[in-house]
């Protein structure tokens, strides 16, 4: 009788235990809670690569490399001098992030996102009396506003970095020493001169115990004349030549104070008369660039990125073509190509291509200073969607409903109506928005088909019109 009595008992646990393995409760669509794509895949919202709009991450695990210039990111670690000239949402900053992390430690990596080339841009326009209008506030923008931005950058990164033992001082004179100080403090962007302090009392030994250290605050400024204060000769003269710059900040005086005491404590007045700044800007990027590479080991390189952020250039009213094109080729211009040809440094630019934009023609060596596009197709697209199902497959969790399908199988690409919609999808950013937005469209319809998380023609048709709503907006 016992026999016949564990027999259902022993088919019930085993169907409990068929229905655990081969049906867990993520399955249930009858649990709200279950209505969930990440849920029902294995994801967290964090995994879901997909649901991430923007690069600013730099997680390059999600690179996919066949779609992208080849010539970029090189097995040696090596860098180049090249333009990335490609649409927004093509890729542009997420190739970026795998070239600078691909680098090794022979590079001095000088990074210039929007946040730094807003700010400049900006003391610019000011500095032209536009009035902070965007519309023309570039007219008279020249390369050597560029190569100004290029070696303010450099030097206030490397300042913010630097440590006196990098530096080898063996077979450096003084007028090289010199020349390092008057551009540091001259193009030095910080906000307080701590850093500048212990770059020059490095240059000079004045680092020791006994040694008399280089302040701003023990800088004697001023003489006495016809008992009234005013500034010394030389300070007067540094003042008047720091005007001429466009994209400096002209109010702190105290770097200028830190130069003066420095020169006099050099002995360096006689020299010092003669400077002046503002007519060596291409002359002094190639001396800071050498000086990095000669006595630090480090080649510098340039990578610039962010520029469709920038409300110079795109805003809700478009693209300001004219100003686009006029930065553009003032970054590729017949000073700034020679020095990068002669090996100064790298440049590596992540530029925003637009109608009218105009490169080509620029370059004079376009074999040493490449411009390289990003196209996709549907074909790459489809390639790209499943590469990212593949990693996202790889990190699920067991407790999953079920495995990610391909692309094709997730968004139901044989119905004829589906697939015509998803072939205009045009670029990966485009694919991240249409893909959020059909998740949540696959999330409230969960409960109401008969597979849940694969996309018919209603999730398809409806995640396509917000998506391209929200994209533009986010343009805009």
């Amino acid at each position: 009788m016992l026999k016949w009595f564990m027999v259902p008992v022993v088919i019930l646990a085993v169907g409990i235990f068929i229905k655990l393995v081969f049906y867990p409760e993520s399955c249930n669509m009858d649990n709200p809670s279950n209505r969930d794509f990440n849920k029902y895949f294995g994801l967290t919202v964090a995994q879901n690569h997909f649901m991430t709009r923007t690069a600013d991450e730099c997680n390059i695990d999600y690179l996919y490399r066949p779609a992208l210039p080849q010539a970029v990111i090189k097995p040696d670690h090596s860098s180049s001098t090249f333009v990335i000239l490609a649409p927004y949402g093509t890729g542009k900053t997420m190739l970026r992030c795998a070239f600078d992390q691909n680098l090794d430690k022979r590079y001095f990596k000088v990074i210039l996102l929007n946040t730094h080339l807003s700010e400049y841009i900006q003391r610019f326009v000011s500095a032209n009396g536009k009035n902070n209008s965007l519309e023309n506030s570039l007219e008279n923008w020249e390369s050597k506003d560029f190569a100004q931005i290029l070696l303010s950058v450099l030097v206030t990164q490397f300042l913010s970095q630097f440590n006196d033992r990098w530096i080898d001082l063996a077979n450096m004179s003084m007028d090289e020493k010199m020349n390092l100080i008057f551009i540091a403090c001259y193009y030095f962007d910080g906000h307080a001169t701590i850093e500048l302090e212990n770059f020059a009392n490095s240059l000079f030994k004045k680092t020791g115990f006994f040694a008399s250290p280089y302040k701003e605050q023990d800088a004697i400024t001023q003489t006495k004349e016809n008992n009234r204060y005013e500034d010394k000769v030389l300070l007067i003269q540094f003042k008047n030549d720091i005007r001429n710059f466009k994209i400096l900040d002209l109010n702190q005086n105290s770097k200028l104070h830190l130069l003066l005491a420095i020169v006099e404590g050099e002995k360096y007045q006689h020299n010092a008369k003669s400077k002046q700044m503002h007519e060596t800007v291409f002359q002094d990027l190639v001396k800071f660039s050498s000086f990095m590479k000669k006595h630090m080991g480090k080649k510098v390189v340039f990578i610039i990125d962010g520029i469709d952020e920038n409300q110079n250039f795109f805003s809700a009213n478009g693209v300001n073509v004219p100003q686009l094109n006029r930065f553009y080729q003032s970054s590729v211009s017949q000073e700034i190509v020679v020095m990068t040809m002669a090996n100064h440094f790298d440049l590596a630019m992540f530029y925003v291509a637009a109608n009218g934009v105009e490169l080509s023609d620029v370059i004079i060596r376009k074999d040493k200073f490449p411009i390289y596009t990003v196209t996709w197709n549907t074909k790459s697209l489809l390639n790209y969607a499943d590469y990212i199902l593949e990693k996202l497959r790889s990190l699920s969790a067991s407790s999953r409903c079920k495995p990610i399908p391909s692309f094709k199988n997730l968004v139901n690409y044989s119905d004829e109506r589906i697939a015509e919609i998803v072939n205009k999808i045009p670029t990966p950013r485009a694919l991240h928005f249409f893909m959020t937005e059909l998740i949540l469209e696959m999330n409230s319809d969960a409960a109401h088909v008969q597979q849940p998380f694969i996309a018919n023609f209603d999730n398809i048709n409806n995640a396509s019109e917000k998506s391209k709503k929200s994209f533009n907006q986010v343009r805009a």
